[in-house]
């Protein structure tokens, strides 16, 4: 819910079997307790001889340099027109959805402001969808841009 940068350890592996079905049986296991969080990186190391630590430390990086990455407001405005198009936002009775633009308005967490004509509208399966499209386009594959839906006009400047 806070949209930080999250790495799971899973420490003392120099006791397990570390075997790849050991190491894959673990991985579904934490992927499933972990459903919320689809993108979380986990790393498999051991205090003691240091196993995995190295990759961990890397890991913790890339993903500390990914929440501060930053995005051109015409790169994101071309990915939400693409995204509306191939999936167009829901309608509520006779008000359709309809999105303007979008930029970047911060980092650590990456975060996006999407004007749109009303944000009550924003059904929350189409935020994820737009949420997902901006995660694949631009290569958040390790932390969750965060969305603002902003009232916005369709003549308002960028």
């Amino acid at each position: 819910d806070s949209y930080k940068g999250l790495v799971i350890a899973i420490n003392k592996w120099d006791l397990s079997k570390n075997t790849p079905s050991t190491r894959q049986e673990a991985q579904r296991e934490i992927n499933r307790r972990v459903h919320w969080a689809p993108y979380v990186q986990t790393r498999f190391i051991s205090a003691l001889t240091g196993q995995g630590v190295e990759g961990l430390l890397e890991t913790s990086l890339s993903v500390y340099q990914e929440l501060g990455k930053e995005i051109k407001s015409g790169d994101l405005n071309h990915v939400l027109l693409e995204a509306t198009a191939k999936h167009p936002p829901p309608s509520q009775g006779h008000r359709p959805m309809r999105i303007y633009r979008g930029s970047q308005t911060g980092t650590y967490p990456p975060t996006f402001t999407i004007h749109v004509n009303n944000p009550s509208l924003m059904h929350f399966s189409y935020h994820r969808y737009l949420q997902n499209t901006i995660r694949s386009a631009f290569g958040f594959r390790q932390s969750l841009p965060r969305l603002y839906f902003k009232k916005g006009s369709r003549g308002s400047k960028r």
